[in-house]
């Protein structure tokens, strides 16, 4: 890692990193609430209040084609790419909004901290999701929503993300 960072520095590799936030498309798909009842439970081990970066994966493609359009400004930077921050907890409550519309049993969701041990006890959980929340959540100063959106205007934000058709017919499905 020291090597190519140190290449990079000095001009030898032409080379522009984008650092991508989480997947709004992944976090929907993979963290899934556990049935206790009526209600839906999501269960980590990262603090509920933690922000972290997301961003919609077909937003990137605009930001690429930029990158490639303009060599000149982007070669030997890292650009951090970000559509917005959220909390566990915003994300739990929109997900929940979307329980209610989507089931008939008007069923709610919550969020509980608990330890990667206890995590992983339930074989249902993924087992690589707390390492990547923690991650995004520990990382986050590394992204800039400026510059995301001066290489895309066009990215869906969370909140327009959850108002897709498609992120109500995924819910549906993981709740059948």
């Amino acid at each position: 890692r020291e090597a190519v960072v140190s290449t990079q520095s000095t001009g030898q590799l032409p080379l522009t990193v984008l650092k991508l936030p989480l997947s709004l498309d992944y976090l929907l798909t993979t963290f899934q609430p556990a049935k206790h009842g009526k209600d839906r439970v999501f269960y980590n081990t990262v603090e509920p209040d933690q922000d972290f970066d997301v961003m919609k994966y077909s937003d990137i493609g605009p930001i690429v084609k930029q990158v490639f359009e303009r060599p000149n400004v982007f070669l030997g930077k890292t650009i951090g790419l970000t559509a917005g921050r959220i909390s566990l907890n915003d994300f739990v409550s929109s997900y929940s909004d979307k329980i209610v519309d989507a089931l008939p049993d008007k069923a709610e969701g919550c969020y509980e901290k608990v330890t990667l041990r206890e995590y992983q006890k339930d074989k249902r959980n993924n087992r690589e999701l707390p390492a990547i929340l923690e991650f995004h959540c520990c990382y986050a100063p590394l992204r800039d929503i400026r510059t995301s959106l001066a290489l895309n205007p066009n990215l869906t934000s969370f909140r327009d993300f959850m108002q897709l058709d498609s992120s109500t017919q995924r819910i549906r499905t993981s709740m059948a």
